[in-house]
């Protein structure tokens, strides 16, 4: 079956859905201890397997502003 925008929704499993989504969270900034709870992870294992995926450029360019202050 395809979904309106033409993926094979038969081949989206629930894990593949769970992943994205933290890390979709992850990405906009969401606190990792909610995203932990929502998803039955422990924030250690959000940090060890998730926080991967986000730019290192970004992190360090957010610090500098928020320690210039």
């Amino acid at each position: 079956a395809m979904d309106v925008l033409g993926v094979n929704v038969d081949n989206i499993c629930w894990y593949s859905a769970r992943g994205t989504y933290i890390t979709m969270m992850l990405d906009r900034k969401y606190d990792p201890g909610i995203v932990a709870q929502h998803c039955g992870n422990s924030v250690l294992t959000i940090y060890k397997n998730y926080f991967k995926n986000l730019k290192e450029r970004d992190i360090i360019a957010e610090l500098c502003l928020e320690f210039a202050a």
